[in-house]
């Protein structure tokens, strides 16, 4: 008998998961809605659950009040941020930037952005940062009207790298069942040896999942979406028969590498 943790808020999704599971005898589930349910029944000694289907995308705590849920999913947030090369790399570039002129200008932080990702060099050594400590002598303001210009000449938005965490940023400001907290629960799952795989209702390459497709393929996490449009997938039972057949590819792993 598998032991199974299923996190999913979503109700049409449970539903759905119900359906499937019901007609597995040989799996027994337990759901939860938020990720500090789902963390206790991860760390339940003696030992409650054998495996996880974890939803991305979920409150880290339902009922808790709005600050401590923006911290909760800020937290997700940086975690993604800090282990993406090209995004601290951009953070750094922007930071170098930042002692010469004033990132509050969006349309030059968007600029500063593409410069940094289309460079290879070290951004302190380029020739736009040692023009810009030549003319700061002019004043902050100056100097981002300068810089504005200069790298808005090079600008091609077709090329840009999107900022993704932005996007999560302000998803998560709207609503709290935006939070990537499943990041947070397959951290834990990975810490007590539990195998997961990471279930979503989105597209792998939408602007929210995106960031979470990267972070999981880093990790070697496996990650199970629906087509674009599709979103309703996840409410069928084959959804979660598919789910659960590549949860049972890594338990058989996770079995041969003990």
């Amino acid at each position: 008998m598998t032991r199974l943790l299923v996190v999913e808020d979503n109700p049409v999704f449970r539903e759905g998961a119900a359906q499937y599971f019901a007609s597995r005898s040989d799996v027994q589930t337990a759901y939860a809605q938020d990720a500090k349910t789902a963390i206790v029944h991860l760390w339940t000694e003696p030992r409650s659950i054998d495996a996880a289907i974890i939803d991305c995308f979920f409150p880290a705590n339902e009922g808790s009040d709005p600050e401590n849920l923006r911290l909760a999913g800020e937290l997700a947030v940086q975690i993604m941020e800090s282990e993406d090369p090209q995004e601290r790399r951009i953070i750094t570039g922007l930071e170098i930037f930042g002692r010469y002129v004033d990132l509050e200008d969006q349309e030059l932080r968007t600029y500063v952005r593409a410069f940094v990702a289309s460079t290879s060099g070290a951004v302190e050594n380029s020739p736009v940062i040692r023009a810009l400590e030549q003319v700061s002598c002019m004043g902050r303001e100056a100097t981002t009207q300068i810089a504005k210009n200069t790298l808005g000449l090079v600008y091609d938005a077709t090329r840009a790298p999107r900022d993704y965490y932005a996007a999560l940023r302000s998803a998560i400001a709207e609503s709290s069942a935006n939070q990537p907290s499943g990041i947070l629960v397959a951290r834990e799952a990975t810490n007590v040896g539990i195998p997961f795989v990471l279930a979503t209702s989105t597209y792998h390459h939408d602007i929210l999942t995106q960031p979470v497709q990267d972070h999981a393929s880093r990790k070697g996490w496996t990650l199970i979406d629906c087509s674009p449009g599709q979103e309703d997938h996840k409410a069928t039972p084959q959804y979660w028969a598919r789910a659960m057949g590549e949860l049972e590819q890594r338990m058989q792993v996770s079995l041969e590498n003990r």
